[in-house]
C-alpha cells in the first residue's frame, strides 16, 4: 500500500497511517498513549492526538507486511465492525472538539451490490459547522451560443450550465449551507452580447450580472476579471461546460473552507458516461494530469479510499475551483503568466509554498464536457514556463504520490513505452515460467504467498 506524504484531510477521513508508527515515549506519554474505549480504532485514536502535537513524517520504504485475520478488534470476516466505527468517530468528534472547533462526523456507507446491505467503509465525512452562511460568487468564464453533443442531443452549453446550478441548489426561503445567497458571474467573449446574458442568468430563476472580457481568448484573466467584480466570500471558478450532480453541494465546499490553512477546494468530475474524469490532479513527473486509478465513480477508488474519502491533493483542476475571495486576492489571483492551461496548477502549487492545502472532496460530484469553449491542448511555452518556475515542486517527487495507484498509459512509440512494455513481457515471462514449474510437477502444491521462498514445492 503505497501512502502519501502526511495529509490531515485525509485522516480525518480514513485511518490511512495503519498500524506501523514509531513514537517518541516522551511523546507517547504525552498524548496519554492508547485510551481504553476505542478498541478497534485505538490507533486512528492515537494518530489524531499526536497530529495535534506534531506533524508526522512518512518513511518511504515498504517498512511491514500485515497478515490480516479473519476477526480481529475491527474486522469480522471482511466487513468493519459497527463499534469500530463508532470509536473512530468518537475519536474524530473528539479531535475537532480539542482543536476547539464544532463538526460533524458522519461515516460513510457503501452498498457492494443491490442485493446487499449497506456496510461501512472505515471512511467518514468530517463537516465543520459554519457560524455565518457566506455568500459564493459563481464565476463563469463562456462564450455566447456554444452547442455541444451530449447523450445524442445537442446543449446549449451555458444554458444548460444554469440550469444545473439551479437544479443543485435546493429551494430555502432563508440562505443555508445547502442553498446559500449566490450570484453568477459571467465573463463573455468580448464580441459577446452582455444583455442577452443577463437575460439568460435571470431566465434559470438566478440573480446575477455578466461582463465582456477584453479581446483574445485568455481564461486566467477572465477568472481574475469575475474575481474583481465578485461580492461573495467564496469564489466558484466553473467551467460552462459542467452539470452538477450533487445536491446541497455548497455544504461541502463552505465547511472545508472554514479552516484558514485550505486554500482551495476540488470536487469529483465525471465524464458524460459517468467515468471518472479527475479525482484531484497528480504533478511529479514533470506535468501535471488527471489522477483516476479507476474509471468506475461507485468503486472506493484506490487502496486509501480516495473516491469516497476527502484527501489533500497537488493541484485542482480550474474546472471547478472553489475559493475564499481573500485567499484569492492574497495570491494575486490566476498567473497570466498561463492564460489557457496550467493557471490552477501554479495558484495550487503557489499556495503550497506558503503552507495552504489543497482539498478534494469526491462528495461533490460534476459532469465535465471537458474543453468545449477552448482548445484544450497544452503548447510547448506553457510546460517550459511551470518547469521554471515550479520546478523544484513538480520533480521529481510529488508529495502526495498519487502516481503509484494509476494503472500506467504510455504509448508503444516512445523509450518509455518501449521501457515499459519490455518490462511487462519480461514480467509475464518469469511468472509465466514459475506457474509452468510448479504446476508442472505432480503431487500437492501450495502457492508461493502461503509459505517460505524454498517452501512452496511440496511433495
Amino acid at each position: 500500500m503505497y501512502k502519501p506524504c502526511y495529509s490531515p484531510q485525509l485522516l480525518r477521513s480514513v485511518m490511512y497511517i495503519n498500524h506501523l508508527q514509531l513514537i517518541p515515549k516522551h511523546l507517547f506519554d504525552l498524548v496519554g498513549g492508547y485510551r481504553e474505549g476505542f478498541e478497534g480504532s485505538q490507533d486512528h485514536d492515537l494518530a489524531l492526538r499526536l497530529s495535534e502535537q506534531t506533524t508526522p513524517i512518512h518513511v518511504k520504504t515498504l517498512a511491514y507486511l500485515w497478515r490480516r485475520a479473519n476477526i480481529t478488534y475491527s474486522v469480522e470476516h471482511g466487513r468493519i465492525r459497527e463499534s469500530s466505527i463508532d470509536a473512530s468517530k468518537r475519536a474524530l468528534q473528539e479531535h475537532f472538539d480539542r482543536l476547539g472547533l464544532t463538526a460533524n462526523v458522519t461515516p460513510h456507507y457503501l452498498r457492494p451490490s443491490q442485493e446487499l446491505p449497506l456496510q461501512a467503509t472505515g471512511t467518514f465525512i468530517s463537516r465543520i459547522q459554519v457560524e455565518s452562511i457566506p455568500k459564493c460568487s459563481i464565476i463563469i468564464p463562456c462564450r455566447l451560443g456554444t452547442i455541444t453533443m451530449v447523450d445524442g442531443r445537442g446543449i446549449v452549453v451555458l444554458e444548460h450550465c444554469l440550469q444545473s446550478i439551479r437544479q443543485s441548489l435546493p429551494e430555502s426561503d432563508q440562505p443555508s449551507i445547502d442553498s446559500p445567497e449566490v450570484e453568477i458571474i459571467l465573463v463573455l467573449n468580448h464580441s459577446d452580447d452582455s444583455q442577452l446574458a443577463d437575460r439568460i442568468i435571470q431566465k434559470y430563476g438566478l440573480q446575477g450580472v455578466s461582463i465582456c472580457d477584453e479581446p483574445g481568448v485568455n481564461f486566467a484573466r477572465k477568472c481574475n476579471l469575475g474575481a474583481t467584480r465578485a461580492t461573495g466570500e467564496i469564489l466558484v471558478l466553473l467551467n460552462d461546460d459542467t452539470d452538477m450532480q450533487t445536491s446541497g453541494w455548497t455544504s461541502h465546499i463552505i465547511s472545508l473552507l472554514q479552516e484558514e490553512d485550505v486554500a482551495c477546494v476540488g470536487g469529483m468530475l465525471l465524464n458524460v458516461d459517468r467515468t471518472v474524469q479527475s479525482c484531484g490532479d497528480n504533478i511529479g513527473r514533470n506535468s501535471a494530469v488527471h489522477y483516476v486509478p479507476e474509471l468506475v465513480a461507485s468503486s472506493v477508488g484506490d487502496s486509501l479510499h480516495r473516491y469516497i474519502a476527502d484527501h489533500e491533493t497537488t493541484s485542482i483542476t480550474g474546472a471547478f475551483f472553489c475559493c475564499k475571495k481573500k485567499t484569492f486576492d492574497a495570491l494575486n489571483g490566476f498567473s497570466t503568466a498561463f492564460p489557457n492551461s496550467f493557471q490552477d496548477v501554479d495558484f495550487c502549487l503557489r499556495a503550497r509554498s506558503q503552507g495552504l492545502r489543497c482539498l478534494i472532496t469526491p462528495h461533490v460530484q460534476l459532469l465535465h464536457f471537458e474543453s468545449v469553449s477552448r482548445d484544450p491542448r497544452v503548447d510547448n511555452e506553457t510546460l517550459v514556463a511551470i518547469r521554471d518556475i515550479h520546478g523544484a515542486m513538480i520533480a521529481p517527487f510529488d508529495e502526495y504520490n498519487l502516481h503509484p495507484y494509476e494503472k500506467p498509459r504510455v504509448s508503444l512509440w516512445s523509450l518509455t513505452g518501449l521501457r515499459y512494455y519490455l518490462g511487462r513481457i519480461k514480467r509475464a515471462l518469469f511468472f509465466g515460467g514459475l506457474f509452468f514449474a510448479t504446476y508442472s510437477v505432480p503431487g500437492p502444491r501450495h502457492p508461493p504467498s502461503v509459505l517460505k521462498n524454498k517452501e512452496w514445492l511440496v511433495r
